[in-house]
């Protein structure tokens, strides 16, 4: 064999050496680089889902924490409440007998609990339906330990009977849970709106990371073919096909990323339609459809301090069906229940835009009048009554006939807070009552 041919097969057996050896660490290399990058996709993925659940905890911390403090806060406003009822007991006592109707009149009962024990027979004699006592108590002493077992609890001697209310613990919690309901969706949200949900959407939003990644791993592989080229052509098939693989690794994690997104946008969208739900069964009463005693308190109180501030006319009606009793005693609470929607319609139908017309409580309203006198008021009033009384309301064929009574009041310069605007409203509701029904007095 001559020496030409034998440098021949040298570089030949050279040149398939060097094939092999290319083709082997470019491999290895390709293989390194694919490791390295699902290192860093799945870590990516997983910071982004602890950040997360970092802010969800986050959240939760926070309010776990202020339902605490407003258990807390409720327990003292209703402790506050019923002892101002208690004191104010002598403008619901007639001269010589305790009118337990007129009592119920100046309370809630879906928040508070009447007692009534008589000290001259020995017994109970008025207890709220939803209170399961022991009606086998025998002695004062037993019925004040009774009491007594309520965390929220006020009692007072009058005309030989002993008039308690109390609060039970299931009507705080509600009170808590409506109050927590507000917060979230008037504190906490409305900085930066579902924080925690846009944050996690943030975070999760892994377009531009993955981008990078993926061109640092692109320049890599670029460096491969170079040096493939450089060696032999055939390391652009053996590139490309590892080139594809990572393409697929890329897209796979690039695909869950974004199904994560459109996933938490949807929950977004849930949490948001619930909230607005929420909102909309905190401050309205079922049957009525209008505003309810929780959201008018709250308005009163915004209402009070602007008139601290500005000291513009504001007047409020307080407002009772007449007689409501005989109707549901003499066609049922389903009738009475239509009443109260029709009185409803008529009330809303017959104030400004700029007035709120609530659902006090059982047949009780209220109408608040910001910016107008007391003259036009009670002429608006009087055109309600009016009209209340001439109204026909059919009900299953019969033909329901109803009146209404109403008390005015308005904020005053020496008032501490709104309750006793209230208070004056209330008495005159109770003279309005007094003096024949279906009428409107006036305590300013």
């Amino acid at each position: 064999m001559d020496r030409s041919k034998l440098r021949k097969i040298l570089y030949l057996y050279s040149i398939v050496i060097v094939m092999i050896s290319v083709i082997i660490l470019t491999t290895n290399q390709l293989k390194n680089i694919e490791i390295m990058y699902k290192k860093d996709v799945e870590s990516l993925y997983n910071n982004a889902i602890q950040l997360k659940k970092k802010h969800i905890k986050n959240i939760v911390d926070i309010t776990v924490k202020h339902i605490d403090r407003e258990r807390i806060n409720v327990t003292d406003q209703f402790d506050n409440n019923i002892d101002y009822i208690i004191n104010s007991l002598q403008f619901h006592i007639k001269e010589d007998e305790l009118n337990i109707e007129n009592i119920l009149k100046i309370k809630d009962r879906n928040e508070y609990d009447l007692l009534v024990w008589d000290n001259n027979k020995n017994k109970l004699n008025y207890i709220s339906d939803k209170l399961l006592l022991n009606k086998s108590i025998k002695s004062e002493e037993e019925f004040i330990n009774y009491i007594k077992k309520y965390k929220v609890n006020k009692y007072k001697s009058l005309q030989n009977k002993i008039i308690a209310i109390v609060v039970r613990e299931d009507t705080i919690e509600k009170k808590v849970q409506n109050i927590i309901m507000d917060y979230v969706r008037k504190t906490e949200l409305s900085v930066n709106e579902y924080m925690w949900i846009n944050q996690a959407l943030d975070d999760l939003m892994l377009k531009g990371e993955v981008i990078s990644l993926k061109k640092h791993f692109q320049k890599q592989i670029i460096n491969s073919i170079i040096i493939a080229i450089s060696l032999i052509l055939i390391l652009i098939l053996v590139i490309f096909v590892f080139e594809k693989r990572y393409y697929k690794i890329i897209n796979k994690y690039y695909n869950t990323i974004i199904r994560e997104k459109q996933e938490l946008v949807m929950e977004k969208t849930k949490v948001e339609n619930e909230y607005k739900r929420l909102e909309s069964i905190a401050i309205t009463d079922p049957l009525t459809n209008l505003y309810n005693r929780y959201f008018t308190m709250n308005y009163l109180q915004s209402q009070f301090l602007r008139f601290q501030e500005k000291e513009v006319n504001f007047n409020l009606a307080m407002g009772d069906i007449d007689y409501f009793k005989n109707v549901n005693d003499t066609y049922g609470h389903e009738a009475g229940d239509y009443v109260l929607e029709a009185v409803a319609k008529l009330l809303k139908g017959n104030i400004r835009k700029t007035d709120l017309v609530a659902r006090w409580g059982g047949e009780e309203f209220i109408i608040i009048f910001p910016n107008i006198s007391g003259e036009e008021v009670i002429k608006n009033l009087n055109n309600i009554i009016y009209k209340i009384e001439r109204q026909d309301i059919e009900y299953k064929g019969e033909i329901l006939k109803v009146t209404i009574s109403f008390g005015v009041s308005h904020f005053l310069k020496s008032d501490n807070h709104y309750q006793e605007a209230l208070v004056r409203a209330d008495k005159a509701l109770y003279n309005s009552k007094r003096s024949g029904r279906n009428q409107v007095k006036s305590n300013f």
